[in-house]
Formats: structure tokens, sequence, C-alpha cells
């Protein structure tokens, strides 16, 4: 079983369905509330576990009610806690999502909490972990100074580094310099190249900022249309899959969690995509963020569909 390890950000969801988002000012009669656990970091280990990692999120939740949700699907899904540490003083991260069943969109608004606190040195004190590692993956809803560490630390130990710079904030270039695999979705890879994702020659232009960077290889996913990447020499495209989309929540966190978790088992970096793109395709035809993702098995058959070859 491949292990996978990093920084994670862990969000109890509040979801709130409705036909049309609400203009300022205006009150929408919405259809429904959904209650999930999710936070990207957690939405990613989630995936990978469904996927058939062994993983080991370093995660901070608060000392509240809302950690005992977290608590419970950290249970159902038999992912580690050795370092997901309960914090006094400080809430559990929450996040409050509306989804508009015309437009097929979400809008999100977070608020970190104690994810917020999840630092360089709660990654260094789980260095234990990264040597036997397979890969390692983490996103940017926790402290930056824990995205530098788990960065450091796959260096130190030879071991793929895997960042899914999500949410776009502002970062030094040194943070991109020598990254195995980067995976932005469309507004992401905008906010760091300042090209607008019109159509291919944009997209390659994009992925060129990238790779100067210093980003050794470069996925980016583009919604219902699929994936590209490129290594800076060759490139592949993965082709959108169209599904009954229900709800897009998490979809991008599937991708990133079976891609990692398909490239530890030494797959090839087209195979994980393909993987990928199947598992974050089959999410959306369902509510919620991890409670969206598919099981390994729904997802080999899914891609057996697909491909018309076994996983």
């Amino acid at each position: 079983m491949v292990k996978v390890i990093g920084a994670a950000s862990v969000f109890i969801d509040i979801y709130v369905y409705t036909s049309d988002f609400a203009k300022a000012g205006e009150t929408v009669i919405a259809d429904g509330v959904f209650f999930g656990v999710g936070g990207k970091g957690n939405n990613q280990m989630t995936a990978c576990r469904l996927a058939g990692a062994e993983v080991f999120p370093i995660a901070k939740i608060g000392n509240d009610f809302l950690a005992d949700i977290a608590v419970k699907h950290f249970n159902k899904f038999g992912i580690s806690q050795k370092y997901i540490v309960k914090t006094d003083g400080v809430s559990t991260g929450f996040a409050d999502m509306e989804v508009s069943r015309t437009e097929k969109q979400n809008k999100l608004y977070i608020v970190k909490g104690a994810s917020a606190f999840v630092k360089g040195n709660d990654v260094i004190d789980a260095e234990e972990d990264f040597k036997d590692c397979s890969i390692v993956l983490t996103q940017f809803e926790t402290d930056i100074s824990a995205v530098y560490a788990c960065k450091k630390l796959a260096q130190k130990y030879g071991k793929p580094f895997i960042l899914n710079c999500a949410p776009a904030v502002s970062v030094s270039d040194d943070l991109f310099d020598g990254v195995d695999f980067i995976t932005p979705n469309e507004t992401e890879t905008e906010f760091y190249t300042g090209i607008k994702l019109t159509d291919m020659d944009r997209t390659r232009e994009a992925a060129k900022i990238l790779i100067n960077k210093g980003v050794k290889n470069v996925i980016i996913t583009l919604g219902k249309d699929g994936a590209y990447y490129t290594n800076g020499e060759i490139e592949s495209f993965v082709a959108g899959l169209k599904m009954d989309a229900v709800d897009p929540t998490g979809a991008g966190d599937t991708f990133n969690g079976y891609f990692a978790c398909a490239l530890a088992e030494g797959n090839s970096v087209l195979k994980s995509m393909r993987f990928a793109n199947c598992a974050a395709a089959l999410s959306v035809t369902k509510k919620g963020a991890s409670d969206s993702i598919p099981t390994r098995k729904e997802t080999e058959a899914f891609y057996e569909k697909v491909y018309g070859e076994k996983f």
C-alpha cells in the first residue's frame, strides 16, 4: 500500500443548494442544505484513502463540537489521526458553500480556524513518516510555512512533491522552484501567470510560465474540459467526460488525491491523469466534497468503460 503525507486543512462544510445564486441584497429560497467534512487537504487525503493509499494528514481541529464531526469522518474512512491535533482557543475550520443547480457552479467562503495554525514546525514534527512515504501532497489552506516544510522534507528524502496551489494566494516564486508537480485550475493558473485560458495556445503559454518558475511538471485542470499536462518538452491532454453533474464541489480535490495515489503506485503521468479524471467525473454526480468521492472499485469500473482497458 502506498503512503501519502502532507499538511492538510480540515473544515466542516455546510452546502446550500439553490436554483440561482442570490444577487446583492436579494433573498433566495434555497432548495436544501447538506452537512459534510471538507477542506482541500482533508478532501485530497480522503480521495487518496479511497483510492487505496495509507494517508497521514498533518492537521489541526478545534476542541469543539465541529471537531467531533471531523473525528467521525476520520474513523469512518480509516484516516490516520497520528498528526491531527485538537487545539484549544480556536474553532475547527468552517466552509459555507452555495451550489447553483441552474449554473452548475459553486461559491465558497471559508474560515480557516485551526487549519491556519498548521505550520512548518508541525510538519517537521512528522518528519519520521516522510522517510518512508510514497508521495507528498499539500495545498494552500494551511499556513504557508507548512507548505515550505513539506517541500523541504520531500526533497530531503527524494519523494515526489505535488503542490495543489489552491486557493490562489500570493507566494514567492521560490516556492514553485523544484516542485515536482503543480496542479492549478483555470482561475489559479491565471492568478499565478496572468494568462487567461481562452484556448489551448493560451494554456500552453501559461504552463510555460510555470515551468520557467522552476516547476518540473505542470497539470492544469480545466473542469469539465479535462486536464492539460506538460514538462516543458512533451505534453498530453485528457479530455473531459460528460456527466450529469449535481455538485462540482471537491472535484479538483478528488482529481489530486486519485492522481497522487496512482502516480505513487508507479503508473505513468498520463494513466494517472486518466484515472484521476474518471474519479473527478464521478464525484460531480453526488452532493458534497469528501462525501462525493468515489471508491476505487467504482473508479476502476468507470475507467475501463471510458478507456477500454483495465486500470
